[in-house]
């Protein structure tokens, strides 16, 4: 039997109708600045997670802007964006979308741009 041929690009994957007008704009805008290849399918909970985070993490740091003197509710929504920040920096590791995940050892680098001529762990000269 003849091995089947694919042709053309991989798409990127499609933004979920669930979503918010907001929250679809942040999706399209992550998912199309990554190659269609980046995301899968399994990956789609994570990204809304993602954009949902990342809306309640604008509002909350808007909160904290208007709350100028240290009060209790201040206290609450400065708990809240700790939170949601640590969050937010989990979900982008596993989306691999923050640049210390994007980065391979092999393309790492010392401060003069080269590796030992020995360096077979990828270790930093």
């Amino acid at each position: 039997m003849k091995d089947l041929e694919i042709i053309g690009t991989k798409e990127f994957i499609s933004t979920p109708n669930s979503l918010t007008n907001r929250e679809k704009e942040i999706y399209e805008r992550i998912v199309s600045s990554y190659s269609p290849d980046h995301f899968t399918l399994g990956e789609i909970d994570l990204l809304k997670n993602y954009c949902m985070n990342f809306i309640l993490l604008e509002e909350y740091n808007k909160q904290l802007r208007l709350l100028k003197i240290l009060s209790k509710e201040h206290k609450q929504v400065l708990s809240m964006v700790t939170s949601l920040n640590g969050t937010q920096g989990t979900l982008s590791q596993k989306l691999r979308i923050n640049p210390s995940s994007r980065v391979k050892t092999n393309q790492t680098r010392t401060l003069e741009g080269k590796r030992s001529e020995d360096d077979e762990f990828g270790e930093l000269v």
